[in-house]
């Protein structure tokens, strides 16, 4: 009876947890293991999570990967790295990094963009200052290097 209860309470707090918003498999088995070192416990209480269907990890790749490149746009690479800390099978991160992450053509209209804004935050620094900033900003958010070099040779009509 008294493992029943805790069952339950541990249940309600991980539902309330999930409420916030989406959560991997992970990041649930975290905030369990917190509530209950009992690992059969811990376990039940995952099983049906996932039974109710309120964690699915490639849910959460798919709406992360979303959001990211709706409102913090990252290269590919930083997204997958993203992913994987937040607990996401490395194969199933590059999966839906190539399948939701958009094209090689909207990666690089999005470094554009974010090179251009850069830039106009740059006008005080020399051009060799503005290319260093520019290359390490577009390095920190995830983008490849051969994608970079090209935004800006074409910035600074280098050749």
């Amino acid at each position: 009876m008294e493992d029943k209860k805790l069952y339950d309470l541990i249940l309600g707090s991980a539902i309330a947890y999930l409420s916030y918003k989406l959560r991997t498999k992970k990041e649930m088995t975290d905030y369990v293991k917190k509530k209950t070192a009992e690992s059969d416990l811990i376990e039940a209480v995952i099983s049906r999570i996932e039974e109710l269907g309120y964690i699915d990890d490639m849910a959460y790749a798919k709406a992360f990967i979303e959001s990211r490149n709706k409102n913090k746009p990252k290269g590919k690479q930083f997204l997958c790295i993203e992913l994987q800390r937040k607990g996401i099978e490395r194969t199933v991160a590059r999966e839906m990094v190539e399948l939701y992450g958009g094209s090689k053509e909207m990666e690089t209209e999005v470094v554009e963009a974010l090179a251009d804004k850069k830039l106009r935050a740059l006008t005080k620094y020399s051009e060799k200052d503005q290319q260093t900033k520019l290359f390490s900003f577009l390095m920190r958010r995830g983008f490849r290097m051969d994608m970079i070099k090209h935004v800006i040779d074409a910035r600074f009509k280098r050749k």
